[in-house]
């Protein structure tokens, strides 16, 4: 939720600043993480993708398997 809704709902929220260059690396390490189970990967936003498991090898039968790998 946006900032501004947290606030309102909880007036009493700490806010921290944020540390944006280290957000935007950790968002690189994770998509180069999810790089490697499928090259089909989709940034949606800093934070978000999509993830094309279509065709994924038989190593992973069902997609628990795979979110516990990853």
């Amino acid at each position: 939720m946006p900032l501004w809704e947290g606030l309102k709902r909880c007036p009493d929220l700490i806010v921290l600043p944020p540390n944006h260059a280290l957000y935007r690396k950790t968002a690189y390490e994770v998509f180069h993480l999810l790089g490697h189970f499928s090259p089909l990967l989709e940034p949606a936003s800093i934070d978000e993708a999509y993830l094309d498991v279509t065709n994924m090898d038989e190593t992973y039968k069902n997609p628990i398997d795979l979110a516990k790998k990853i």
